[in-house]
């Protein structure tokens, strides 16, 4: 067992233990067709830890299944200030919209599969197979891009509410307090950052009023989960109302950002990034706000740049590559 591992989450350590963990989760676990009482836990791993907010954990389990016995991972979510009951509702009511395993369009949610109260902690089954980023770089790649714009469409038709608001003005806002950081990192580049934040937001003020809706608000690659012919969409804790073609963009900055970071060359996923605005227009997105979120997005990775070590090379290129479409004017970039 991991001793004093976080003081605000005292219970990791019992999380992450793997007797202590099997005796819980027996109690915890509810999925259809599973006995939970026949459930035993062969792995435990630590997949992400914030110190003091938050640490998602992933269970390999065993258990009987409709009279046979099956492995199969669940994934844990822990928050320090309290369980997240407002995410365990949406992901609940977004299966019950036609986010279900079953669901004719191929495209879900994972189940929930229990609530450990006492450890500030929610399961889900965990989706199994290739996050949607690695999916993107393979030569066929367009096929899976095309379908992407449906997963928001869904989520933005789906009538699921939140009481959380995400406007054009708090985006902007995200984006101030990201590029504010930014320059304290790296005040050589103050002039040239704050120039790109100026810019973009001229783009955002050009922008109509939009009818909010149901959206992910992190959406992007590592969040769509490729699972034979099914999409598994993960990760719903911002989800808010807003604007539904923030999704699309912030979505498709990634793809751009993958492109730059992997083949250090911007264009390298163009084909992609075509398919998913030609699926999202041909349904009646509108290009102009896509493009513009796209931008936000993009100009919020010259943070995340500097922020991760391991990325750190590329801050120049995201600014380089921000300033090259405010050049253009960003609602004229080329698709």
């Amino acid at each position: 067992m991991i001793r004093n591992m976080d003081a605000a989450m005292p219970w990791l350590e019992s999380a992450l233990d793997s007797a202590t963990a099997e005796s819980v989760l027996r109690d915890a676990v509810s999925l259809e067709g599973v006995v939970a009482a026949s459930l035993t836990v062969q792995s435990v791993r630590l997949m992400r830890r914030k110190p003091g907010r938050r640490a998602v954990l992933e269970y390999v389990v065993e258990a009987e299944v409709q009279g046979t016995r099956e492995r199969f991972a669940l994934v844990g979510k822990i928050r320090a200030k309290g369980l997240d009951n407002e995410t365990v509702r949406v992901v609940s009511d977004l299966r019950a919209a036609g986010f279900h395993d079953a669901s004719p369009d191929r495209i879900s949610v994972p189940e929930i599969a229990g609530i450990v109260p006492g450890w500030r902690m929610w399961l889900s089954r965990k989706a199994e197979g290739r996050s949607a980023s690695e999916c993107l770089r393979q030569h066929d790649a367009q096929q899976l891009a095309s379908r992407i714009p449906a997963v928001t469409r869904k989520l933005h038709r789906s009538g699921v509410s939140s009481p959380r608001q995400h406007s054009l003005n708090e985006e902007l806002a995200v984006l101030d307090s990201a590029l504010a950081k930014a320059i304290e990192i790296r005040p050589d580049l103050i002039s040239r950052i704050e120039e790109v934040g100026s810019g973009c937001h001229a783009v955002a003020s050009s922008l109509p009023s939009a009818s909010p809706g149901p959206i992910h608000r992190d959406f992007y690659a590592d969040q769509v989960i490729v699972s034979g012919d099914r999409l598994y969409v993960i990760d719903l804790d911002l989800f808010s109302c807003g604007d539904p073609e923030l999704d699309i963009g912030n979505f498709v900055a990634h793809v751009t950002e993958q492109a730059l970071r992997v083949d250090g060359y911007r264009r390298s996923m163009d084909a992609v990034r075509r398919a998913i605005y030609d699926s999202a227009v041909a349904t009646g997105a509108s290009r102009e706000a896509i493009l513009a979120y796209e931008l936000l997005s993009l100009a919020r990775h010259i943070w995340i740049s500097v922020r991760i070590p391991e990325r750190r090379h590329l801050t120049e290129a995201v600014l380089a590559e921000c300033e090259r479409r405010l050049a253009r004017s960003a609602l004229e970039v080329e698709i």
